[in-house]
């Protein structure tokens, strides 16, 4: 006999018996040092270079101390919470 002529059966299994029931997530507790990373992926996310061509006035210096404060300070946090630094405060 060919198996062409025979017809596919499918068995129903239960998984609920072997523990594979969905059961609700639980939000994880993130370490702080991760927390300090999001943090800092965002920040650099949301940043875009300010190049200055040419003569910098005093408004591209400020333009480029402020990118480089947004983008020093989440650095800052990481490194401290990586460090276990107590000072670190993820607020």
């Amino acid at each position: 006999m060919s198996q062409a002529n025979q017809a596919p059966t499918t068995s129903r299994i239960s998984f609920s018996s072997a523990g594979a029931v969905r059961r609700a997530r639980h939000a994880a507790a993130l370490p702080a040092v991760q927390l300090a990373h999001h943090a800092l992926i965002a920040a650099l996310g949301a940043e875009t270079p300010h190049h200055i061509v040419h003569n910098a006035d005093r408004f591209d210096i400020m333009e480029r101390r402020d990118h480089l404060k947004t983008v020093i300070t989440p650095r800052t946090h990481t490194v401290l919470a990586a460090s276990g630094c107590p000072c670190f405060d993820r607020d």
